[in-house]
């Protein structure tokens, strides 16, 4: 009955863990409220994903099928460079 118990207790805790790091990003037991700026840099650094795959996509129908795709090249990667700027300013901002 003890070792059920302190399996239910661990199993609890590495869940809360595992929720934690989940919604937040960071490893704690107790949950974190996000500042403002978190939330932008969690929405910029989604959204430069989000140009990275895109811009990755141009490359490969340039390659495969030989589709001239160099505005789309261009302007995923202006697209890329304005959001690490947005996110270098913002974790200048914040102390990042």
């Amino acid at each position: 009955m003890k070792r059920f118990l302190l399996f239910l207790l661990v199993a609890a805790v590495l869940g809360m863990l595992a929720y934690n790091y989940v919604t937040s990003g960071r490893l704690s037991l107790l949950p974190v409220q996000a500042t403002e700026a978190d939330r932008q840099l969690a929405d910029l650094e989604r959204q430069l994903e989000g140009a990275r795959q895109r811009q990755a996509q141009a490359q490969r129908m340039a390659g495969v099928a030989g589709i001239d795709a160099s505005r789309d090249f261009a302007q995923a990667s202006e697209e890329v460079q304005r959001l690490e700027q947005a996110i270098a300013a913002l974790k200048k901002k914040v102390g990042k």
